[in-house]
């Protein structure tokens, strides 16, 4: 066996700690160049929603609304991620995994990480959100930081929202990433089934 594709299976084991796969995992929406867009959009999408939000009137009542149909997304995502890569794995053959691992970038670790990754990312994200949703519960309509500067309090909740904002439309693009990694292995899957087709086809 080729040593290069060897050391692609050790790999795969994945020796690495906790502390690393958790410190790793934030490292799936880090700033890249091929990111680029993703936070271009995700902080101009964030400034202007944060800014409508943390001057309107609602602010309390529309965040209540904006975090929980931000945690629907996140279990829809995850349950998708989990069911998308589950029947995935479920179709790997031998022959399917020698192609994934030995192609460009190993394919196959690629996207184990990137399921890990977004499984985490999109358990943090739960558990924020539920944190929040819970305060935002407890909390008056009319709740103020303080009262004799208000300006001071929307600009504040501007900032707020708009971090938390961009960071979930971070988490919701970053799928597409996912299902990038998907795709490619769905083609060496149907590489694979249509070489095995034009096989049978020969020996007849």
């Amino acid at each position: 066996m080729d040593t290069n594709n060897i050391d692609k299976i050790h790999d795969l084991a994945d020796r690495r700690s906790k502390s690393d796969i958790l410190k790793d995992s934030c490292l799936e929406i880090k700033y890249t160049s091929k990111s680029k867009w993703q936070y271009l959009t995700s902080i101009v999408v964030g400034i202007a929603l944060g800014f409508m939000i943390g001057y309107s009137e609602n602010t309390v009542v529309l965040m209540r609304e904006v975090s929980g149909n931000a945690n629907t997304i996140l279990l829809t995502f995850i349950a998708m991620v989990f069911g998308s890569y589950s029947v995935f794995q479920a179709l790997l053959s031998k022959e399917i995994i020698e192609l994934l691992i030995s192609s460009k970038g190993n394919i196959l670790k690629e996207s184990n990480r990137t399921f890990l990754n977004l499984t985490i990312l999109y358990t943090v994200g739960i558990v924020l959100n539920f944190v929040l949703i819970a305060v935002l519960k407890v909390m008056p309509d009319e709740f103020v930081i303080w009262n004799k500067n208000l300006a001071f309090c929307n600009m504040l909740a501007w900032i707020g929202i708009t971090v938390y904002l961009s960071f979930h439309l971070l988490l919701f693009l970053e799928v597409i990433n996912f299902a990038i990694n998907l795709y490619r292995m769905f083609c060496v899957y149907n590489a694979v089934k249509a070489l095995g087709s034009l096989n049978d086809v020969d020996d007849r």
